[in-house]
């Protein structure tokens, strides 16, 4: 189950204290439902999703669904947003168990709900939830009971943003476009293939008819991807997993471990080939302008700082342009 923000959805809560609720009807059996534990279980620039981990004790001989689960959460003691979920579970018949759920958290709801946000590595949250259980049809119980619980966690907070810097693209050889233009046994002569890529780097593609798709000849394209995040949450990791896409197409995809924090940017350098049956029309289109629109996608696992001491997978995918001259 997952549970995601919903805008302007309040929920009033009455506080149980420890995180616990009873249903409690003299001589009827009681079912439990307590708050086990909440942790981050993903992370990426625009939200943080936790996993929401519950005790439950199911006295009954047949199961019990749980019908709606809400969530509030309050930040330094300031409401700031609230979920809602119906997705249907049951707790299973005479047997304790864990359920668990998980609860997506937008940081832009955050930014602009916390003073200073830029400011905070971790704020202090509370998440207040309210569970509908369906009871079974018994003297004495209701049709069903809304179990009231609340815990507290720590929440990172995150204000990224992400761009491309010395976006070079190198032409394959003379040699490398010879061989390959005699092994497809093109028209094109050798000379025009060469000047044609050479000319599209600098914008100055020969109109000649020939389409680098019908060759495989490798591109090395280099750049720096820089990940800056506008919070003191220093976005460290080893290496990163990425894919670049130009212009709606693919173009290269990878692992780089060349990977630097330099004040509250994390720079990765990126050195990679491509193949000219990339090049379609929309690529050579950018290359001959000089600048276009990428797409870049990837995942990296990050420390999350104390008192947390966790790593979780980071996983972006941001879009922005380049330049190439």
């Amino acid at each position: 189950m997952v549970i995601r923000y919903a805008a302007g959805c309040l929920v009033l809560l009455v506080l149980l204290g420890a995180g616990c609720a009873h249903l409690d009807e003299g001589r009827v059996p009681l079912p439990e439902v307590q708050v086990s534990q909440v942790t981050p279980v993903a992370i990426s620039f625009h939200e943080l999703t936790l996993r929401v981990e519950l005790d439950v004790t199911n006295p009954y001989r047949t199961g019990l669904p749980i019908q709606s689960v809400g969530a509030e959460f309050l930040i330094e003691g300031n409401r700031v947003f609230s979920s809602l979920s119906d997705d249907d579970f049951v707790i299973p018949a005479s047997s304790s168990s864990s359920q668990s759920f998980t609860v997506v958290l937008p940081f832009a709801a955050l930014s602009e709900s916390v003073v200073a946000y830029r400011e905070r590595e971790m704020l202090d949250a509370q998440i207040e939830m309210r569970i509908q259980v369906a009871l079974p049809e018994l003297p004495g119980l209701p049709g069903s009971y809304t179990f009231e619980l609340s815990d507290q966690i720590q929440i990172p907070t995150l204000d990224p943003r992400i761009r491309i810097a010395g976006f070079r693209v190198q032409p394959p050889s003379a040699d490398q476009i010879a061989r390959a233009v005699e092994s497809a046994a093109l028209e094109t002569g050798i000379d025009q293939a060469v000047g044609f890529f050479s000319g599209m780097l600098r914008g100055q593609t020969p109109q000649i008819e020939f389409d680098p798709r019908e060759i495989d000849v490798p591109f090395v394209v280099s750049f720096t991807l820089e990940l800056e995040n506008r919070t003191p949450v220093v976005l460290d990791f080893p290496q990163l997993a990425f894919r670049l896409d130009v212009e709606g197409v693919p173009l290269v995809e990878g692992i780089s471990e060349t990977v630097e924090v330099r004040g509250s940017s994390t720079l990765v350098e990126v050195v990679n080939t491509f193949s000219s049956r990339n090049l379609g029309e929309q690529v050579i289109g950018a290359f001959e302008r000089g600048s276009g629109e990428f797409l870049v996608t990837g995942s990296a696992v990050v420390d999350l700082p104390e008192p947390l001491k966790q790593s979780l997978q980071l996983e972006f995918s941001e879009a922005g342009s380049f330049r190439l001259r």
